[in-house]
C-alpha cells in the first residue's frame, strides 16, 4: 500500500488523486459504520497519507504545474456545463465531430444502449446493494463511485469537458462492475439459471461491449489505424512527422523551444525531444501566432516572451477541420466550431518575413527559426 501511494505520488497525479480519494472516503464511511477499530485506523492513516503525499507535490514540488492545468481545465468545464444546462450556450453535438462524418445509426444504437444499460443498472444495482449491505463500508463506498457515472455522462453535452466522460470511465468502471455484477446475480441467481437467462446476458453485454468500444474508438474510428486525420491523436501521428522530429534531434540538439499544433507538439516532444511551449505548461497563447495574419507585433513579443526558437507549420492543417475541434489551443479562435478549416496563407505567411529563417522543407512540414527576428527587434542579450 505504501509503495503504491509513493509510486502513484511520482508517476501519475490523476489515478494518485483518484487512489487517494477513494481511500479517503472509504476511511470517512467506516467511521460511520460498524467496522473493526484497527481497520478503521488502518484506512484513516492511509487515506490521510495518500491526500499529504498528493497535495505535498502538487503544491510543494518547484515547476509543477499540474495545480493550474487541471485547475483551469475542470473550471472551464464546469462553466461550459452550467451554460449548456441554462440554454446560454449550445451543447456539443453528439455522435459527429469537426472534420468527420456523423456516426451510423446502428454506431449510435450500440452507443446509446451501451451508455442506457450500464446507468440503468447501476441505480438497480445500488437498490439491491443498499436493502442487504447497507452496512458494509466498502460496498457503500463501490455504489458512492458507481453513482459518480451518470453524473459524468452529462460532460459530453459540452466541447471542453467530454473528455472527462472518457477518462473518467477507466476508474468508476471498476466500481461500477462490481454493482452490475451483483445486480445480475440477484436477479438470476444460480439456482435459476437457465439457457435463457444465459442467453439474455450475453446479448445485455454484447450490446454493452460493442456500444463502450464505439465511445472508445472515437468519431470516424480515429483510435482505430487508418489513414493521416487531421488533429485526430493517434491517426495524426505518421512517418513524416516522426522523420522530421527526427531530423530536428540530429541536427537542431534536443530542449530546444518549439511552438507548433498539437499533433507536432506530441511527436516533436517525443521523438525529437524538443521542448513544447504550450498555454498550461508556460503560461503563453502560441495559436495566434499561427492564426494571425499578417503576424503582428503582439505577436511577435509573445515570441520573445515565451523565448522560442523555432515554429513548425504543418500544411496538411489547411486541408480539413480539426477531429478534435481545434488546431493548437482549447481556446484559439472559434474552438470547436470551426466552418472552414485555418487558411493556408496564414501556415505560410512566415516565408515572406525576411528575418525568418525556413530551414526545413519536406512539402508538408515546414521548420522556421525565429531567433533572427527577435534580436532585430529586441536586440541580442547574450
Amino acid at each position: 500500500g505504501w509503495f503504491a501511494l509513493v509510486a502513484l505520488t511520482l508517476f501519475h497525479h490523476m489515478t494518485d488523486y483518484v487512489f487517494s480519494g477513494f481511500l479517503s472516503l472509504w476511511a470517512l464511511v467506516s467511521c460511520f459504520q460498524a467496522s473493526g477499530r484497527r481497520i478503521r485506523v488502518m484506512l484513516v492513516v492511509f487515506g490521510l497519507t495518500g491526500l499529504a503525499f498528493a497535495l505535498t507535490y502538487m503544491f510543494l514540488m518547484p515547476g509543477n504545474p499540474v495545480r493550474g492545468y487541471l485547475s483551469t481545465y475542470f473550471v472551464a468545464a464546469v462553466s461550459e456545463l452550467h451554460q449548456v444546462l441554462d440554454r446560454s450556450s449550445q451543447g456539443r453535438k453528439l455522435f459527429s465531430a469537426q472534420g468527420a462524418p456523423p456516426a451510423p445509426l446502428w454506431d449510435r444504437l450500440l452507443m446509446l444502449g451501451s451508455v442506457g444499460l450500464v446507468t440503468f443498472g447501476i441505480f438497480l444495482g445500488v437498490v439491491s446493494l443498499w436493502k442487504q449491505w447497507r452496512k458494509h463500508a466498502l460496498i457503500i463506498v463501490m455504489s458512492i463511485v458507481a453513482l459518480a457515472s451518470p453524473v459524468t455522462q452529462l460532460f459530453r453535452f459540452t466541447n471542453y469537458g467530454a473528455e472527462i466522460t472518457d477518462r473518467s470511465a477507466a476508474f468508476l468502471f471498476i466500481a461500477i462492475s462490481f454493482v452490475l455484477a451483483v445486480l445480475i446475480s440477484r436477479l438470476w441467481p444460480v439456482q435459476r439459471f437457465n439457457w435463457r437467462a444465459a442467453a439474455i446476458i450475453s446479448c445485455l453485454m454484447t450490446v454493452l461491449v460493442l456500444g463502450g468500444t464505439l465511445l472508445e474508438i472515437g468519431p470516424a474510428y480515429s483510435s482505430l489505424p487508418g489513414p493521416y486525420t487531421v488533429i485526430a491523436d493517434g491517426r495524426s501521428v505518421e512517418p513524416i512527422g516522426i522523420a522530421a522530429a527526427n531530423w530536428s534531434l540530429v541536427h537542431l540538439g534536443s530542449g530546444n523551444r518549439f511552438a507548433s499544433d498539437r499533433m507536432n507538439q506530441i511527436v516533436f516532444g517525443t521523438f525529437g525531444k524538443q521542448y513544447i511551449v504550450t498555454q498550461p505548461q508556460d503560461g503563453f497563447r502560441t495559436a495566434p501566432i499561427f492564426f494571425d495574419l499578417p503576424l503582428t507585433s503582439k505577436d511577435v513579443n509573445n515570441l520573445e516572451d515565451a523565448n522560442i526558437k523555432y515554429l513548425i507549420s504543418d500544411q496538411r492543417l489547411s486541408t480539413s477541420l480539426p477531429l478534435l475541434g481545434f488546431y493548437f489551443e482549447t481556446d484559439e479562435p472559434n474552438a470547436f466550431h470551426q466552418r472552414q478549416p485555418i487558411s493556408r496563407a496564414a501556415l505560410t505567411k512566415f516565408n515572406n518575413i525576411d528575418l525568418i529563417n525556413k530551414i526545413f522543407d519536406d512539402g508538408t512540414l515546414l521548420i522556421y527559426d525565429v531567433v533572427p527576428l527577435e534580436k532585430s527587434l529586441f536586440g541580442d542579450d547574450d
